[in-house]
């Protein structure tokens, strides 16, 4: 018998990531809140709430479960969320709404808390793309064997909106084969992403930030638009599980955008060891961190 062991590697943006990658403007400021939410229509609100104290001192992060978290939409109080208690890395004070966010609708947070005071943030939870079609379009196998071929998007830009996207593309790769004592063939995977190359102009926001493709709809807004990537990775086409390819479309706001943009600049400034100091954004008054949402939207198809 053949069973498959499927080891997950996240690629895609997590929050307990914001918290370690967020940078505290004043150190020598008093202790701030943090507050870090991006939400989806396609699920409940998670808003992880912290504090902070100065970046180079001992624990400078500590959950705040005592804090009051009042979520509004369209200025309306919804709810007192709830505390979600959880002694997982990256769900430290995690707070959760009863109900998933409305396509098009405004929300905003308060945050009391008896040390911090009071934070404030809103987005607007955005509305999805219209994707007209899609498709893979496979290269000629060549001497090297990689994995390689183009994905081609046609999507409807909102004319009503500013809009910003960020697409992802992944496959499932094959880490080795055993026969285990039982006699069963054991196949163990990973999910793995892929960089993609565009072969068409998009706008001058578009940017490859880590794995994924960001840009927002300048010189196409409202308007048909046709995507066209390319991918090419050194794994081998007989090492992956199947033939089947993954892509994610994500319509994200602009404050989404803004906060992948300087988090990329952050960690470039990390890994060049700089000496310019490089700053998230945050759109949460009296604290920091991010409350954005965006709407996700999956789509697989096959590499002839």
């Amino acid at each position: 018998m053949i069973k498959q062991v499927l080891i997950i590697a996240l690629f895609l943006l997590t929050l307990s990531a914001c918290e370690k990658d967020f940078v505290i403007k004043d150190q020598a400021s008093s202790s701030k809140m943090v507050v870090n939410s991006l939400f989806t229509n396609g699920g409940k609100m998670n808003v992880f709430v912290t504090g902070s104290y100065a970046a180079n001192g001992a624990n400078a992060i500590h959950s705040l479960e005592d804090a009051i978290v009042e979520l509004y939409e369209d200025n309306t109080f919804k709810e007192q969320m709830k505390y979600v208690n959880s002694d997982t890395v990256g769900t430290f004070g995690k707070f959760q709404s009863s109900f998933n966010p409305v396509k098009g609708k405004k929300y905003s947070i308060k945050v009391t808390q008896s040390q911090y005071g009071q934070a404030l943030a809103e987005d607007e939870q955005v509305i999805p793309v219209q994707i007209l079609n899609y498709y893979v379009a496979s290269y000629p196998a060549d001497s090297t064997d990689f994995t390689r071929a183009k994905i081609v998007v046609n999507i409807h830009d909102n004319a009503d909106k500013e809009n910003y996207y960020k697409i992802s593309v992944w496959a499932e790769e094959k880490l080795s084969q055993v026969i285990n004592a039982q006699g069963d063939t054991m196949i163990y995977s990973r999910i793995k992403s892929y960089k993609l190359m565009p072969t068409v102009y998009l706008s001058d926001t578009a940017r490859e930030w880590g794995l994924n493709l960001f840009f927002g709809d300048n010189g196409f807004n409202g308007q048909n638009k046709t995507l066209e990537f390319d991918f090419q990775d050194a794994t081998s086409k007989d090492k992956l599980i199947s033939s089947k390819l993954w892509y994610e479309i994500r319509t994200i706001s602009k404050t989404y955008y803004q906060y992948s943009k300087t988090l990329e600049l952050y960690r470039q400034t990390n890994n060049t060891n700089s000496s310019e100091p490089s700053y998230v954004y945050s759109n949460i008054t009296n604290g920091y961190g991010i409350f954005a949402s965006y709407n996700a939207q999956t789509r697989s198809t096959v590499i002839k």
